[in-house]
């Protein structure tokens, strides 16, 4: 009686650690989905079949869904504080750029100086400026079937 305890428990031992580790694979496969790689490139990098990943995209959809959209909203942030941190940097250099100009044209330094060129400095950090305050930082629209509106993007 007790050997087949024994095997019992065995048996609960193994099911339960592949119930652990299946559970694991499939939190790498939302992670992976959500980062917005391809099932062949989950299958070839976790060592599970395509069939089996499409499997689990169905099962698991919603989940995959909630994990692209807080991915998109990581890289929205990401990117609004890279704008803040630019646009910081714009208006240090237009005020250095300002003080240099206000200088020269006080000593009568312009003559010997190309102003031109330091006036289009002025010029140019101006219109940056201008266009990142005009517009809004970034749109996102969310539906049951979302998708990252990339009109909104703006790089570089």
């Amino acid at each position: 009686m007790r050997e087949g305890w024994r095997g019992e428990r065995q048996e609960w031992r193994w099911v339960l650690g592949n119930t652990v580790r299946n559970i694991e694979e499939q939190a790498r496969f939302i992670e992976l989905r959500a980062r917005g790689m391809s099932f062949q490139k989950i299958a070839e990098e976790m060592g599970v079949s395509k069939p089996t990943l499409i499997k689990w995209n169905g099962e698991l959809l919603e989940q995959v869904k909630e994990a692209q959209y807080l991915e998109y909203e990581k890289l929205i942030e990401q990117y609004g504080l890279f704008r803040k941190e630019r646009f910081e940097v714009y208006c240090k250099a237009l005020q250095t750029a300002l003080k240099e100009f206000q200088e020269r044209a006080e000593a009568g330094e312009l003559k010997k100086v190309p102003t031109d060129k330091l006036f289009s400095l002025l010029e140019q950090l101006e219109k940056r400026l201008e266009k990142d305050t005009e517009r809004e930082l970034l749109s996102v629209t969310v539906r049951d079937n979302w998708s990252l509106n990339s009109k909104y993007l703006e790089l570089g």
